[in-house]
């Protein structure tokens, strides 16, 4: 009897040290936290389908109202939760070499289209690959880049008028899915799709297939990729698959080597890296502060390697790059565009509103409505 009671008080502490007290880590800290479930943190709803992954994230930015930041969990991982915008941009803008590596979640050596990405890199070739992204961001370069976005929206609002009717059923998901792609595309990987008129092309169907996350065998493999990575890596599981992978890498090979051979020049992604690899990346001083959220101010860990490239960047290292941007902006641009139609057509008088903003730009900017 003594016996299973030893045992009994020996698996509770167990199950307490490892599963329970790391739970209370922000509270430890003084940091506000909600209530997250043992083992699971605050992944249990999107985990268990309970609530989608854009609920999960209301339903934990809103448990501590009036912060400016707070503590959650991802599965048993604290992490910070930034609600202030001026202190997430000190974050990941101005200070942003002060806040390195992030958690390790596929290894190199596993998939290496992944590995070699920003957020996948750690230390020094993080801060490299960092600082030549960088200029990617700066208001100059998304001027350059707006042509680019306003091609395929001309061509997306052209197909609609094409059709001559006066109500047209759309599916909001698919079309703005398809649009995200066609601007990804362009700007990241230098390559013009149309995805609205030519719904089978390959750029696209490889896209949805590199951001499919659906199914059990995959969700047993990011569940492996967060509790053991090392295992992940022993195993050599890949989070894209060799299709997607060789696809991908062949395309940037094929467009660099064209662009290298026909001196080709494009205000996009491959350009820009292309421009570091060479070390003639430019930077512009004229003076003007980026206090935009959706640009940055060029890094002087960039701007101090004197025009050569901090790092050999590999055709591989493009791939990454560019691909990375295509699974951070797939989704999230289609379901924000889904999000935003939904609400303009439930409040007409914004709408209204929004039309006669947009043309009172588009007349005194001569068209350029991004100034």
């Amino acid at each position: 009897m003594l016996m299973v009671f030893l045992w009994t008080a020996l698996i509770a502490a167990f199950f307490y040290y490892f599963f329970v007290r790391p739970l209370s880590y922000w509270k430890d800290r003084g940091v506000k936290q909600g209530r997250p479930w043992w083992i699971f943190g605050d992944n249990w709803g999107t985990l268990f389908r309970v609530h989608s992954f854009a609920d999960m994230i209301q339903y934990v930015y809103n448990q501590c109202p009036g912060t400016r930041y707070s503590g959650i969990y991802q599965f048993l991982l604290p992490t910070l939760l930034i609600r202030d915008p001026d202190l997430l941009k000190l974050v990941t803008v101005k200070d942003f070499d002060h806040f390195v590596d992030h958690r390790p979640f596929i290894p190199e050596e596993a998939d290496p289209l992944w590995g070699k990405n920003l957020f996948a890199l750690k230390g020094q070739k993080w801060r490299e690959m960092r600082a030549i992204l960088s200029p990617s961001f700066t208001t100059s370069k998304m001027k350059a880049m707006f042509v680019l976005m306003a091609e395929c929206a001309e061509n997306f609002v052209q197909y609609f008028l094409e059709k001559d009717e006066d109500i047209i059923d759309v599916e909001m998901k698919n079309v703005c899915t398809r649009f995200s792609n066609d601007v990804i595309a362009t700007t990241a990987f230098g390559i013009k799709v149309d995805s609205i008129r030519e719904p089978n092309n390959e750029f696209y169907l490889m896209g949805k297939e590199a951001t499919n996350f659906a199914g059990f065998f995959t969700n047993l493999k990011i569940l492996v990729y967060f509790f053991v990575p090392k295992l992940a890596g022993a195993l050599g599981i890949r989070l894209f698959s060799k299709q997607v992978g060789d696809f991908f890498t062949n395309l940037v090979d094929k467009t660099v080597k064209m662009r290298e051979e026909k001196g080709i020049v494009r205000p996009d992604m491959i350009h820009l890296l292309m421009e570091a690899r060479k070390g003639t990346l430019k930077y512009e001083e004229n003076g003007i502060v980026d206090t935009g959220y959706a640009t940055a101010q060029e890094s002087d860990l960039v701007k101090n390697t004197n025009g050569k490239p901090p790092r050999n960047i590999t055709n591989a290292d493009i791939a990454s790059q560019a691909l990375i941007f295509f699974f951070a902006g797939f989704d999230a641009v289609s379901n924000l565009m889904c999000f935003l139609s939904y609400e303009l057509a439930v409040a007409p008088e914004i709408q209204d509103r929004l039309r006669k903003e947009v043309r009172e730009t588009s007349e005194e900017c001569g068209g350029k409505t991004h100034l």
